[in-house]
């Protein structure tokens, strides 16, 4: 397995806030396959919790001892299967791996999966367990739309919106407003004018991650 990283700029400015570690095959016929492809159907919720995790260490390891991007910020994704399956310690236990191998907590957000409206409450038992053990929590949701859905349920600092089709500047400037007032950053994959006029309207922060390309993207085994 190898790690990806895949910037995360500022809207506007194009300022460099962090990095999104992504999990993909080292060898050359599988670095466009993410390694879950090939295990989503077959692990057990053991394994998968123990391989997202393992994900994740490999992300922060080979992040924070790269001299050009240990400064920034690491955005680590945690697999959905991982919100039914953990026990009451997964916060502390990946904690205590961050703290063996001297890798700072602080710079790390996790990204929790898009969840229904009846999985609220899995949701935020996960978020709060991590938020509990120092670190940062960002949810992810499939379109702008239901975004105060999730800063009405959850207390995050970052929400990542899939999708921006069906958005206009009117829905956009509303959601961007509700999460500038509760100091929540906006993540997004993709750009346009609705975006940008929005951000200016209301002075959210939003951040947009680069597509994977070859000129963006650091490759580590």
């Amino acid at each position: 397995m190898g790690s990806a990283f895949h910037p995360i700029r500022e809207l506007g400015s194009g300022a460099i806030s962090g990095f999104a570690g992504r999990v993909r095959g080292v060898a050359e016929e599988d670095r466009a396959l993410p390694v879950w492809t090939y295990l989503d159907g077959a692990a057990s919720d053991d394994e998968s919790v123990a391989l997202d995790r393992l994900c994740r260490t490999l992300h922060a390891i080979n992040f924070f001892r790269n001299e050009a991007l240990a400064a920034n910020t690491l955005h680590l994704n945690v697999h959905n299967r991982l919100l039914s399956a953990v026990s009451s310690n997964h916060g502390m236990a990946f904690r205590r791996i961050l703290d063996t191998l001297g890798l700072p907590q602080g710079q790390i957000v996790l990204q929790l999966p898009a969840v229904n409206a009846r999985q609220n409450w899995m949701l935020n038992y996960v978020a709060d367990n991590y938020r509990r053990n120092g670190f940062r929590i960002s949810v992810k949701v499939a379109n702008a739309l239901q975004l105060p859905s999730v800063l009405g349920h959850a207390r995050v600092d970052a929400v990542r919106i899939g999708s921006l089709l069906g958005a206009g500047t009117a829905e956009l400037t509303q959601v961007l407003a509700q999460a500038a007032a509760l100091e929540v950053q906006v993540l997004v994959k993709g750009d346009s004018p609705a975006l940008r006029e929005a951000a200016a309207r209301t002075g959210a922060l939003v951040l947009v991650q680069d597509n994977a390309r070859k000129d963006n993207e650091r490759l580590v085994a």
